[in-house]
């Protein structure tokens, strides 16, 4: 029988955890967690930070088994969120990326990773939280339906992306900028940030063109967990 990563065991009853005004149930072994998968299209699970890379193998390999590689629960594994227990800092996608790569980011891609947050080597190679040097993480797993997309997710990402755009324009002090995308001047609190860039709205109109299909094909589309967060946003 294949290796299985170790879990914390706090106690036998499993816990929840409201994320982005969703609620998890987080489960100390991996059995529960598929079975919370089974019936609820989410979970969590806590466990030992470097036992990261066998927790994401064994549920590639189980939910495949299940559900098939071109399902939504397959594919729905590598973006799962990953917290530290300790602070509940949602670590970056560099972070997670190292640690499945046991630290060998770099040599895969022979290169240093632009936009990475600083940390994210030590991290992989230590399973270590470099905010609060916790040792456990949360993984946070949702599957996204094609069936459960619509039409609302597009507006709620919509006023998503331009909340982000206030926030952004309060720690500027100029009146208009220029769209990252097409050059047009953006005014003050004005503009939607996608992708870490403002822009304006027609090149958010260009951005979300066929959206709910997109979202249906890969709701990670614009951006991991995105749904996730708009609908908690839109409760």
């Amino acid at each position: 029988m294949p290796h299985k990563p170790n879990t914390v065991k706090t106690n036998d009853e499993q816990f929840s955890v409201t994320i982005d005004a969703t609620e998890f149930r987080v489960a100390n072994d991996l059995e529960a967690l598929l079975e919370n998968i089974a019936a609820e299209n989410r979970g969590g699970l806590r466990f030992v930070t470097a036992e990261y890379p066998k927790v994401i193998e064994f549920l590639l390999r189980e939910l495949e088994k299940s559900y098939g590689g071109d399902s939504r629960q397959f594919k729905d594994v590598l973006p799962a969120a990953l917290y530290c227990t300790g602070c509940m800092w949602e670590y970056p996608e560099s972070y997670r990326l190292n640690l499945r790569l046991k630290g060998n980011l770099q040599k895969y891609y022979q290169a240093s990773i632009g936009g990475a947050l600083p940390g994210y080597k030590q991290f992989g190679e230590q399973g270590i939280c470099v905010l609060c040097e916790s040792k456990e993480s949360l993984l946070v797993y949702e599957c996204y339906p094609p069936e459960s997309i619509s039409e609302k997710d597009i507006s709620a990402i919509r006023r998503y992306f331009h909340e982000e755009a206030e926030k952004w324009w309060g720690q500027q002090k100029e009146s208009s900028v220029s769209c990252t995308g097409c050059k047009a001047m953006i005014s003050r609190n004005q503009g939607f940030v996608f992708q870490r860039h403002l822009i304006c709205t027609n090149c958010l109109d260009i951005e979300l063109e066929n959206g709910v299909e997109l979202l249906k094909g890969y709701p990670h589309q614009f951006g991991n967990n995105l749904l996730r967060r708009i609908r908690g946003f839109r409760r």
